[in-house]
């Protein structure tokens, strides 16, 4: 008697010790006694994952554990832990290479189009999400921008606006809303290119970008609701 798991590593559909033909057929006494024992652990359990599962319930915990490690976002620190660790890392560590703001409140960013590529964005309150500001660049050499967090486990609830003011006293502005998407590591399942800098933007403002950011908490845009 096998597990579903180890079953699908049997090769040929053959008993590894004697060689005889391996059935599928379910057990369910044995599944319902593996649902009632408690004595599995997370394997998050290192990173502050404190919950007991059944056998049958490990697999889709973990997928969705809010323990899961996120990976700190700068080159050269190796820190890996749970959502809440990394912001609270963050912020001991590596606050003065980030930019704190409020949700729901409009705040500025002086950006390098040419060589900043991403920029840490800590809301002040404690959340213990780390925003990234994103500067991509597509393969038609154009800048786009875009805003992602690290998290262990969450969905995307937040809308962001992106504003670029340029022209004479940058009394001309341009506009960019969209959905936050989340991820572990600050470069895995990168956001697809978001706010658009076309060229002639670009050269208007000698590539330094005068940015209005909000990011908006518990609201999505009204495409995703």
């Amino acid at each position: 008697m096998v597990c579903t798991t180890c079953r699908s590593k049997i090769k040929n559909d053959s008993c590894p010790f004697d060689r005889s033909p391996i059935a599928y057929t379910r057990n369910r006494v044995i599944e319902k006694l593996l649902e009632s024992v408690k004595s599995v652990s997370c394997k998050n359990a290192e990173y502050g994952c404190n919950e007991m599962l059944g056998y049958l319930e490990k697999n889709d915990h973990e997928k969705a554990c809010k323990h899961s490690p996120c990976s700190c976002p700068l080159s050269g620190c190796d820190f890996l832990g749970s959502s809440s660790q990394l912001y609270q890392h963050f912020r001991a560590q590596h606050q003065n290479s980030s930019v704190l703001f409020r949700y729901d409140q409009d705040f500025s960013i002086r950006l390098d189009a040419k060589n900043d590529k991403f920029l840490v964005l800590l809301e002040g309150r404690d959340d213990n999400i780390l925003f990234v500001l994103h500067n991509a660049t597509s393969n038609q050499q154009q800048n786009g921008l875009s805003i992602s967090c690290i998290s262990s486990s969450r969905e995307a609830r937040n809308e962001y606006k992106i504003s670029v003011s340029f022209g004479s006293n940058n009394v001309s502005t341009l506009t960019f809303r969209s959905a936050i998407s989340s991820s572990k590591k600050q470069l895995d399942n990168l956001p697809k290119l978001g706010f658009p800098l076309v060229p002639w933007l670009l050269d208007a403002t000698d590539g330094r970008l005068n940015l209005k950011i909000c990011i908006f908490k518990d609201r999505l845009p009204h495409w995703l609701r």
